[in-house]
């Protein structure tokens, strides 16, 4: 018998399989990634902050003057370390630097008015700005 110059074609057994695992890698993958996002919980707060993607979604925030506020922050990014810091506002407060997904909370009070730019210590790129006002 001479040799057959076409591949043999896999066993639909074979490529069922393949196609079971493939899916469920896609599954898993999607269903970690709805995990990542802490959005189960409904966060109260003066203001709330999620990160997402290496993101702040809120690039300013609007606070008022001598109160004192609870800021939420919202780390969807699994195994992604991020923080919030306010490097300008009396006493430095910031969150812990933890990876996600994870809910931070941090208390803080602005006894004047002015502009107070946040970010996350480990990416500087990650900013944002709240205006007491």
């Amino acid at each position: 018998m001479a040799d057959n110059p076409l591949p043999r074609r896999p066993h639909a057994k074979h490529t069922r399989s393949a196609w079971l695992l493939v899916l469920g890698l896609v599954a898993a993958a999607c269903n970690g990634r709805a995990l990542a996002t802490p959005t189960t919980e409904k966060p109260t707060g003066d203001a709330v902050v999620r990160v997402v993607d290496g993101v702040f979604d809120k690039k300013t925030l609007d606070l008022p003057v001598g109160q004192e506020l609870l800021i939420v922050v919202l780390n969807g990014d699994d195994k992604v370390a991020h923080n919030l810091r306010f490097k300008t506002a009396p006493g430095d407060p910031k969150t812990k630097l933890e990876r996600g997904p994870i809910v931070q909370k941090l208390t803080v009070r602005f006894d004047a008015p002015g502009n107070y730019r946040y970010t996350c210590d480990l990416h500087p790129l990650m900013t944002g700005v709240a205006t007491v006002s």
